[in-house]
């Protein structure tokens, strides 16, 4: 209606009506297919990056040496424009995190270790309410 493209799949056959032979044809649109085709490929995708994480982080030596490749192969899988490892600690005596690992590296990144961030000052309540479920044992 607009104008603009959309993917289409079309099926043709000869027919005879009547003895006058037609073509009959059939157009159907197949953008809602293409759009779950390629949301199970990026499932895909981030599914195989999370499996090939986990035996990297298995098998090495040091997750600090491995983290970095590990975020790169994520971030690329999910598409994002960056990812980051935190470590859980406290900050006052409530529940805190500490950014580890970050991809992309930024090359003006700091040398020194980044400062503990408190859940709730940083936007992340809903991840202080999830850690908190998840280290009493319920249901979250």
């Amino acid at each position: 209606k607009d104008g603009s493209s959309l993917p289409v799949e079309v099926s043709a056959r000869l027919v005879t009506v009547d003895g006058v032979t037609v073509i009959h044809s059939l157009v159907r649109d197949i953008s809602e297919r293409r759009r779950t085709q390629m949301m199970l490929e990026r499932r895909d995708r981030i599914l195989h990056a999370v499996a090939r994480a986990a035996q990297t982080l298995l098998h090495a030596r040091s997750w600090a040496a491995a983290a970095p490749a590990v975020l790169a192969d994520l971030g690329t899988a999910t598409a994002c424009n960056a990812a980051c490892l935190f470590a859980n600690e406290t900050l006052e005596g409530l529940p805190a995190f500490r950014p580890r690992c970050l991809w992309p590296l930024s090359p003006n990144s700091p040398a020194e270790p980044a400062p503990v961030r408190g859940y709730e000052s940083s936007g992340c309540a809903r991840w202080r309410d999830l850690l908190r479920c998840v280290r009493s044992g319920r249901q979250c």
